[in-house]
C-alpha cells in the first residue's frame, strides 16, 4: 500500500481518538482508572515504559500502551517530541497520564505527548494502524522529531500510515522490555498515589512478554489465512518502491490498459498539453504524483481512441527492478 490516503479509505473511520473510548469496550480512560483503582478486578490494560536509547524509531523516551478489545487488542504509543525543558515531555519526570486522565492530579504529574501510534485487530484478525497528531488528528505522516525510520536520512526516513506500519510490523507486536516499573520502584521523590498508579498498570515484564506473545498468535493465525506467512516486509517495500518510481514509457502505457505499439499509434491525436504532459515517460520518467493528478483526464483521452485488446499479462516489462535496502524487522518501539 503506497499511498496512506488510500490507506485509510480501505479501512474506513474504523478507529480514532476519539472514538478509542467505545472500541475499547469500557473505554481506554475509564480502562486506565480502572487498572490501577481496581487492578485486582481488572486486567483490561498494560503499559510499557522505554527511556532515551531504548526505542528505535524515536530519540525520546516512549510509552507503549495496551487495551484488550470485545475480538483481540488494541495497542497505542505515546510519543514525544525532544524534551527541550519541558518535564511533561518526559515519562521519567511524569510517568503518569495522559494529561486528561485526572482533572483532580496535580499538572506536574502528567505527562502530555506530542503524537500517537495506534496499532489495533481488524474483524479479521489482521492489523490495522493508524498515526495520529498531539490534539488527536488523524495523519498520513509522524513529526520525524518525534519518530522516524532509523533505516533512512531525510524524507526517507518519515513515516507514513499503511507502508511504514506494515513493514515495521509484518511480524505484528514486537517485544519490548519496560524499564519505567523499576525506575519508579526505586524512586523516593514521586507521591505515593502516583507510584502506586504506575506499578498498578506496569506489570512485571513476564506478564508483558506472555500477552506479547499471545497477541503475535492471534495475528499469525489470522495472517495464515491469507497464505501470507511473516516476514513478508521485503516485499511490501520491494511493491511500494516500484509504485512510487517514475512511469517509463512501458509501465506507463500498460497502467492506461495500452500496448507500447497503441500508445505510439494515437500520440498524434493525443493534444499538444496532454502529449508535453507526458514527454518524460520517454526518457526518466513520469513522476506517479502527476499521473495520479492528471489519470482522469488521461483515460478521457484515449479511451475512445484505442482498439481494445487484452491487457498486457507482464506490466511494466522491460523496466529495470533495482535492488533496495530493505528497512523491515525493527522493533516497534
Amino acid at each position: 500500500m503506497a499511498s496512506p490516503e488510500a490507506y485509510y479509505r480501505l479501512l474506513g473511520n474504523y478507529i480514532s481518538i476519539a472514538t478509542l473510548n467505545e472500541d475499547t469496550g469500557t473505554g481506554r480512560i475509564a480502562n486506565i482508572q480502572k487498572s490501577y483503582e481496581m487492578p485486582e478486578e481488572t486486567n483490561r490494560m498494560l503499559r510499557i515504559g522505554l527511556g532515551v536509547g531504548e526505542s528505535l524509531k524515536s530519540n525520546q523516551n516512549r510509552l507503549l500502551e495496551r487495551h484488550e478489545l470485545a475480538k483481540g487488542f488494541l495497542w497505542l504509543s505515546y510519543d514525544f517530541a525532544p524534551e527541550d525543558g519541558d518535564f511533561q515531555r518526559n515519562i521519567f519526570t511524569t510517568p503518569f497520564g495522559p494529561a486528561d486522565l485526572l482533572s483532580t492530579s496535580e499538572e506536574r504529574s502528567l505527562f502530555i505527548s506530542q503524537g500517537y501510534e495506534v496499532i489495533y485487530s481488524l474483524p479479521n484478525g489482521l492489523l490495522g494502524y493508524a498515526l495520529f497528531n498531539e490534539i488527536g488528528q488523524k495523519v498520513t505522516t509522524a513529526r520525524q522529531d518525534v519518530i522516524y525510520n532509523p533505516k533512512y536520512s531525510g524524507s526517507k526516513a518519515l513515516i507514513t500510515a499503511g507502508s511504514s506500519c506494515l513493514n515495521c510490523h509484518s511480524e505484528g507486536i514486537h517485544f519490548a522490555k519496560d524499564t519505567l516499573r523499576s525506575f519508579v520502584e526505586d524512586s523516593e521523590s514521586l507521591e505515593p498515589d502516583i507510584r502506586s498508579a504506575v506499578l498498578a498498570i506496569h506489570p512485571k515484564q513476564d506478564k508483558i512478554d506472555k500477552t506479547v506473545e499471545a497477541d503475535r498468535k492471534q495475528y499469525h493465525t489470522a495472517l495464515a489465512e491469507t497464505q501470507f506467512f511473516p516476514p513478508y516486509s521485503a516485499g511490501i517495500m520491494q511493491a511500494e518502491y516500484q509504485y512510487k518510481k517514475p512511469l517509463k514509457l512501458s509501465r506507463l502505457a500498460s497502467e492506461l490498459n495500452l500496448t507500447q505499439q497503441q500508445y505510439e499509434a494515437i500520440k498524434s491525436e493525443i493534444s499538444a498539453e496532454m502529449l508535453e504532459l507526458l514527454r518524460p515517460s520517454h526518457k526518466d520518467g513520469l513522476e506517479r504524483s502527476v499521473f495520479a493528478a492528471h489519470y482522469q483526464e488521461l483515460v478521457e483521452a484515449i479511451f475512445y481512441k484505442v482498439d481494445p485488446t487484452p491487457i498486457d499479462e507482464h506490466p511494466g516489462e522491460g523496466d529495470e527492478f533495482e535492488d533496495i535496502e530493505m528497512a523491515g524487522g525493527y522493533l516497534s518501539q
